[in-house]
């Protein structure tokens, strides 16, 4: 008789345990659900925050160029950003357009791409179709207004006016100057501490030996006293 008693009161207890337990689950897991809405919704005002103040500052960058320094306009066209690099307090203003799209696209440091510019891999017709090649742009370089290039790789220190074209695959070396409204043909090499202008752009001139002072004078300075025009 006495073993069948406990055996009742331990039927007993038990539906009680699983409940108390069941509970206790219940609980843990509205924990865990509160804690990750908390979680998600404390994200979400963060990043509405971070666009607020991109906004205020009239730039559209992406978290790596915050850490980098760079300053790119929201109005500009990044085509296959992920294969676009920008090395650190580079400048690219409205209307550029960048077509990391066609092929890696890599900027040095200290460079500025003003207003409608266009920087596009070079490429190479072959029998059995088109190849586009990565394009590599130094640091220090200072591209003008309404510019076009195609170039296989551009040095440091280099300065490109307005409204130039650089052909497919030309090689721009350290230390050059490309005038306004010149046009170099494809596959142009363009020595260090030269000038080329005309079209078809022609060597005219040559470079002082301080010309990678001069460079790095003015692109740092132009960093530091850019505001766009929101904060104008």
């Amino acid at each position: 008789m006495a073993t069948a008693g406990a055996a009742a009161a331990l039927t007993a207890t038990l539906p009680v345990q699983s409940l108390n337990e069941g509970r206790a689950s219940e609980r843990t897991h509205c924990c865990r659900t509160r804690a990750a809405m908390t979680i998600s919704i404390q994200r979400r005002i963060s990043n509405v925050r971070s666009v607020e103040e991109e906004r205020n500052q009239g730039l559209h960058s992406a978290h790596a160029y915050k850490a980098s320094g760079n300053k790119v306009s929201r109005q500009s066209v990044l085509c296959g950003s992920q294969n676009i690099v920008l090395n650190g307090k580079t400048i690219v203003m409205n209307d550029c357009i960048i077509r990391g799209d066609l092929a890696n696209v890599r900027v040095g440091r200290h460079c500025v791409i003003k207003s409608r510019s266009v920087i596009r891999p070079p490429f190479k017709k072959f029998s059995k179709g088109v190849a586009f090649f990565p394009l590599h742009i130094g640091d220090h370089v200072f591209i003008e207004e309404d510019c076009v290039v195609n170039a296989a790789q551009i040095g440091s220190y280099v300065h490109i006016g307005k409204n130039c074209v650089i052909g497919r695959r030309c090689v721009l070396k350290d230390c050059c100057k490309i005038l306004d409204n010149t046009v170099l043909p494809p596959e142009t090499v363009v020595p260090p501490f030269t000038v080329f202008s005309g079209c078809p752009g022609l060597f005219s001139g040559e470079l002082p030996e301080c010309t990678q002072d001069l460079m790095m004078d003015v692109t740092k300075s132009y960093y530091q006293k850019f505001l766009p025009l929101s904060q104008i």
